[in-house]
């Protein structure tokens, strides 16, 4: 049950890949002085959450700050994106039996000041070890989704089970970091549990990264003319994401003005999508590449980007739309995006499962859209080292 550190990325990298010499990378750069902070629970694979946990741990290294990423080295993905100085710590499944203890022999031997847990199974994992053993490590939680309703969608049982669960792991927790207001309002509703260690820390999505990929070239016609209006849409193919609502409502935007719809993409709803488009006569219109590993050039050349999801937590990409300077419309779903769009100033706020009101807010920004300038200032509230900092301030690490 013993963890494996290996010194750095590019040496984690090597030990995935057959070779007949295997070479140590250089040992941690001296000026980390800080720390050091171990992330449990995360990936850093393709999406939202893998994206903006590994602006987080650069932007800690950035900051000085030792950073350890406790993995299990099949979910290992796009590590190329991590600052080479993060360690990685193979510490098996996080659903395994022996999870705890190895969490255990880490934590005795390498004494992280802070634990950082994402994932309901690692939170559980990090409260029973310091429960056990008397860890000294700050338990920290990150939470991403709205709680409540999480809970709701389980039904009865499951979710008073969830409930229970959560209550416990969170009550055992010494600082807990909501990724906006409104999370973090619901966690202190649901939980009880004192405003005192619950804090709204925004996502640090933004980063330089961003936009030089979104100057990759790219080869769709639809943008590269760009002489008829692209609304987008981004995220996986599911109902959440209530992508059927922004289709009728681009059915409703088509019958009183030219333009075409793009969906960026994959996911269990694909069928049942394509379907509405031609059950709306408007498929030739619409267009559904899939899974796009950058879709920030997409982004950039879109008219409009539009949010239609029921819930969510803090929408990165919606922020990195208003980076990238794209007029935005959103749901008024909880939670995020009133938050990020200043209660409409940034963009309209339409219910959610409304595509009358949806087709009626996009029409208004293609004819109106902001001025680029203003929707990128609202994104530099979500830049990397600034949320970086105030997570390490928060910590204790500051």
């Amino acid at each position: 049950m013993r963890f494996t550190v290996e010194r750095s990325v590019q040496a984690y990298l090597e030990t995935l890949i057959p070779s007949s010499s295997y070479k140590t990378s250089k040992p941690l750069s001296p000026c980390l002085s800080r720390g050091p902070i171990a992330f449990y629970g995360f990936h850093t694979g393709p999406g939202g959450i893998g994206h903006v946990m590994a602006n987080l741990m650069n932007g800690m290294i950035n900051a000085g700050v030792k950073v350890d990423l406790l993995l299990n080295g099949k979910n290992a993905e796009d590590m190329d994106q991590l600052d080479p100085q993060i360690r990685i710590v193979d510490i098996g499944r996080f659903k395994a039996i022996g999870a705890p203890l190895r969490l255990y022999h880490y934590l005795r031997e390498t004494s992280p000041k802070v634990l950082l847990c994402n994932r309901e199974r690692a939170i559980s994992n990090a409260v029973l070890v310091k429960k056990a053993f008397k860890i000294h490590a700050k338990l920290a939680v990150r939470v991403g989704t709205h709680l409540s309703t999480n809970i709701r969608q389980r039904g009865l049982i499951k979710g008073t089970l969830r409930k229970a669960s959560t209550v416990w792991s969170y009550s055992n927790a010494d600082v807990i970091i909501a990724v906006s207001k409104g999370v973090a309002q619901d966690i202190q509703d649901v939980s009880g549990i004192s405003a005192n260690t619950i804090y709204a820390l925004n996502n640090p999505t933004i980063s330089q990264d961003l936009f030089a990929k979104a100057e990759e070239p790219i080869e769709h016609s639809w943008l590269t003319k760009q002489d008829i209006p692209v609304i987008l849409g981004v995220g996986r193919l599911v109902k959440v994401k209530g992508f059927d609502t922004l289709i009728r409502a681009f059915a409703l935007v088509l019958a009183k003005r030219p333009a075409r719809l793009i969906l960026l993409g994959e996911g269990r709803e694909r069928s049942r999508l394509q379907a509405l488009c031609d059950f709306l006569g408007i498929h030739e219109h619409v267009d559904m590449p899939g899974f796009v590993r950058n879709p920030f050039p997409f982004m950039k050349r879109a008219s409009v980007f539009v949010l239609s999801s029921l819930r969510e937590g803090s929408p990165n990409s919606l922020i990195e739309a208003l980076a990238l300077g794209v007029p935005v419309v959103s749901t008024d779903c909880p939670s995020g995006p009133r938050e990020i769009l200043a209660d409409g100033k940034y963009g309209p706020l339409v219910p959610i499962g409304d595509p009358e009101s949806m087709a009626e807010a996009i029409i208004s920004v293609l004819s109106n859209p902001l001025p680029k300038s203003t929707l990128t200032d609202v994104a530099k509230l979500f830049g990397r080292d600034m949320c970086a900092k105030k997570y390490l301030d928060v910590l204790g690490l500051g």
